[in-house]
Parts: C-alpha cells; sequence; structure tokens
C-alpha cells in the first residue's frame, strides 16, 4: 500500500541534540513552525547548563537522557501524548 504522509502523519518526535547537520534544538524550532501542536523529545547524553531554557524556547517536550531503554521510552512518549490531549 503506498501512502502518502502528511503533517498530521505523526504523532511525536524523538530527536537527538547532536547530529550531524542539524542540532535538535534547531530542529525542534522549525518542526514547532510547520506544526505547533506537536510533542518533540530530546535525547541526550550529555545535559548542560542552559539545555532545559533551550528546550523550552524550541517547544521540547521532554528530555530523556542515554542510554535509553524500552520502559523509559516508553513512559515518556505516553506522557507527552497525554499531555498534548489536555
Amino acid at each position: 500500500m503506498n501512502r502518502k504522509c502528511s503533517k498530521k502523519s505523526y504523532d511525536v518526535i524523538i530527536t537527538d541534540k547532536t547530529m550531524p547537520m542539524k542540532a535538535g534544538f534547531v530542529l525542534a524550532q522549525e518542526m514547532k513552525l510547520i506544526r505547533s501542536d506537536i510533542p518533540i523529545i530530546l535525547c541526550t547524553g550529555v545535559k548542560e547548563n542552559g539545555d532545559e531554557e533551550k528546550c523550552e524556547t524550541a517547544g521540547i517536550n521532554n528530555i530523556i537522557m542515554k542510554p535509553i531503554n524500552k520502559q523509559e521510552i516508553a513512559i515518556t512518549i505516553r506522557k507527552v501524548l497525554d499531555e498534548q490531549r489536555c
């Protein structure tokens, strides 16, 4: 089945803080311009001073520290999805 993706095809975005071409904060800001209601989870191995403020500015809903286990990511996804419904 060939399904065409649209802005509404995604429920949550999970991104890394450090990527080769674009930082996770920048990606989050760009995604919020496209769809302001999309929940975003930022994954990182290192939390730095100012990250909380950057997350708030970028519209990131939650930060999750690496290494990530299945239960932790499942709980975090459920949490940000539930928060969006309020």
